[in-house]
């Protein structure tokens, strides 16, 4: 966000030598960049670019902290000429009783503090030409005495606040509580506002809305010219609260950008002093009323303990040590100096910013003048990469030729899923680790397993292709008790086909691997049609499983057509793999090839039982299939001799017995 602010009204609060020129380059060299400045009327508009997380700086107060902190580096005396923080407290007020307000929090994570007062005997009308100026030298446009008080003093102090009509407040009863969904009220602008639910809303006694908070205030509360008695409001609303709803309602305003990136509870009491002055010089209010603060957790200093030592490390530079504790006091930090150390109480306002050490670090390393420090290369080391990461890799990177170079298309798709892709691919929700704050709905839970995501990028290309092969290899994320996610790299193949077609990918692939006693048993998982799905075990080891998508997941995605998937755990493939095959010693006898067809019988179970029974069985291979019927072609081969017909018709007759 950009706030602009005058070289004059700086000069309120800071006695400064710096031209407006000087601030601009030495605040852009060490702090917020100042876009330009632009002469006007016998003054200078700066334009100022502030840091999304010095939310601090965005007034006139604000710049005057930093240029107080970065002009001494510039050899440009520089002081603080009056502190509004320290001369606008509650006891320069008298305080009545004359008129009541009550102020009910219905939960306490809606506002951090609330400071208000009633003032009354108000006479409305135009603003000094000296506030008008500046308000409009600062792009806002004024109103009337009392509401340009209320721009005046967040451009001054970086603190929003709001001015309602006493009078127009039911019960003379603010309540702050969480909007239901489908409420609605005008704002001052006019516009009628449907609210999502779960905002932070202001009510009265009577149940009428008041006011949408760090927003845009009611019309129906707001200043008009015959308004007498007013309150003057000044609170610290949730910022992600006030984002979340102005994002939803569309509705922007300044103060929601300020709300929105957190501000400093202990600036409210300033604020409201700092109002009412302004607003009894200028539209003759006085109080009427005790003044409000609710305030119950209250800012507790946080102390950071860092090194001279551990500062020029951190910055690469040597850097006196004076001058270092100089420029952490002109920052506003308390610092006490013990030897080496460094014990830094951090101020309220910088509570967003500052939380480690390396953020101590790194506002030295700011102010010193990132400009100054020297550019120096870090000494290189070369790193081996440890031997099981370079199998792992090396083989990742064959299977995936290996995958491409047989028609297989690769897919990377992002590691997280809806939770629609959850429901659809009949998962269970509470076995997925959620992201607290993702960008999409679509982008919500970490994946644990890929199929969901396969799924989807076949329904994508549906009709664009008759025959899909696809593939992917990817972590999926397993949720650990007091741990961080177990993360395990699975390859996962889907196509449009059969399960034949998919079962010899896989059979190819681990071919290709040198992987043997690879056993396809019946399988049992939930998301693959029972009888059409087998366990892959390699080993006696299980390493996945592959079949047909359930009817009900392909109904879900609406499928017309069989979805057949194998998914595999990765690494117990590669550590299956060899580089060589095992040598085989060939028969240098003739080879002699009988056909045998079976029905009703897994072909595993026949294999198993085939090569327990015959010794001179080589190889089987299934030759056709035909609905419950699989034809079979037997190789026979001796080492010693040639096999007659004969002998090799008397193995395939002990073959058929046991089975």
């Amino acid at each position: 966000m950009n706030i602009k602010i005058t070289y004059n009204w700086l000069l309120d609060y800071l006695d400064t030598e710096a031209d407006p020129y000087e601030i601009q380059k030495y605040l852009s060299l060490c702090g917020p960049s100042v876009e330009s400045v632009e002469k006007i009327h016998g003054d200078f508009v700066f334009d100022i670019e502030i840091t999304s997380n010095r939310i601090d700086t965005a007034s006139v107060y604000g710049i005057t902290q930093e240029a107080l902190a970065i002009l001494p580096q510039f050899n440009k005396k520089t002081f603080i000429k009056f502190d509004p923080l320290k001369n606008f407290i509650f006891k320069k007020i008298r305080q009545e009783d004359e008129k009541k307000l009550d102020i009910e929090i219905k939960d306490p994570n809606l506002v951090s503090r609330i400071s208000a007062v009633v003032l009354s005997d108000v006479k409305i009308g135009d603003s000094p030409k000296k506030l008008k100026q500046r308000l409009l030298d600062c792009g806002i446009n004024p109103i009337n005495n009392v509401v340009d008080v209320s721009n005046y003093i967040r451009i001054a102090l970086g603190q929003p606040c709001h001015i309602f009509d006493y009078d127009s407040i039911g019960g003379s009863k603010m309540i702050i509580r969480k909007s239901t969904k489908g409420e609605t009220l005008t704002t001052l602008d006019k516009e009628k506002v449907v609210l999502p639910g779960d905002d932070i809303v202001i009510s009265d006694a009577n149940g009428n809305l008041i006011d949408q908070p760090g927003i845009m205030g009611a019309f129906n509360s707001s200043v008009k010219s015959d308004t007498k008695n007013i309150i003057l409001f000044v609170p610290i609303f949730n910022g992600q609260m006030v984002r979340r709803t102005s994002m939803l309602t569309g509705k922007r305003s300044d103060s929601a950008s300020y709300f929105e990136k957190g501000l400093d509870e202990e600036r409210t009491e300033a604020t409201l002093v700092y109002g009412y002055t302004l607003l009894k010089e200028n539209a003759r209010a006085v109080v009427s009323s005790k003044i409000i603060d609710i305030y119950k957790n209250k800012y507790k200093p946080r102390k950071i303990i860092v090194t001279f030592s551990q500062i020029s490390n951190l910055i690469g530079q040597n850097i006196d040590k004076r001058d270092t504790v100089e420029i952490l006091k002109r920052l506003g930090f308390n610092v006490t100096r013990k030897k080496d150390t460094l014990e830094i109480i951090i101020p309220s306002y910088r509570k967003n910013d500052i939380f480690i050490k390396e953020d101590v670090v790194e506002e030295v390393a700011r102010i010193f003048g990132y400009y100054k420090i020297s550019s120096n290369l870090q000494s290189f080391a070369y790193v081996p990469e440890q031997k099981d990461f370079q199998k792992i890799n090396n083989a990742t990177l064959e299977i995936k030729k290996y995958l491409k170079h047989i028609g297989l298309t690769e897919i990377i798709n992002n590691s997280m899923i809806s939770k629609d892709q959850i429901i659809n691919a009949k998962l269970n929700e509470n076995d997925h680790i959620k992201l607290s704050n993702p960008i999409s709905i679509e982008l919500e839970y970490l994946r644990t397993s890929l199929i969901p995501s396969l799924l989807v990028n076949i329904k994508n290309n549906l009709g664009k292709q008759d025959t899909m092969a696809l593939f992917e290899i990817a972590k999926t994320f397993h949720r650990q008790k007091d741990d961080l996610p177990k993360e395990t790299t699975k390859l996962t193949i889907m196509t449009n086909t059969n399960y034949f077609d998919l079962k010899g990918i896989i059979e190819a692939l681990f071919s290709e691997l040198n992987i043997t006693d690879v056993k396809f048993e019946e399988g049992t998982s939930e998301l693959l049609a029972s009888k059409k799905q087998s366990k892959i075990k390699i080993n006696s080891k299980d390493v996945g499983n592959l079949g047909l998508i359930n009817k009900d997941i392909r109904n879900n995605y609406g499928f017309y057509k069989n979805i057949y998937i194998a998914e595999l755990d990765l690494f117990n493939i590669i550590q299956e793999s060899k580089k060589l095959p095992e040598y085989k010693k060939p028969s240098s006898f003739s080879t002699v090839k009988l056909d045998l067809t079976v029905k009703n019988l897994n072909y595993e179970d026949f294999k198993l039982k085939a090569f327990a029974n015959s010794q001179y069985l080589q190889d089987i291979k299934v030759l056709d299939k035909y609905q419950d019927n699989i034809t079979f072609r037997l190789f026979f081969s001796s080492y010693v001799k040639n096999l007659t017909e004969k002998e090799a018709l008397k193995e395939l007759v002990k073959i058929k017995k046991e089975i």
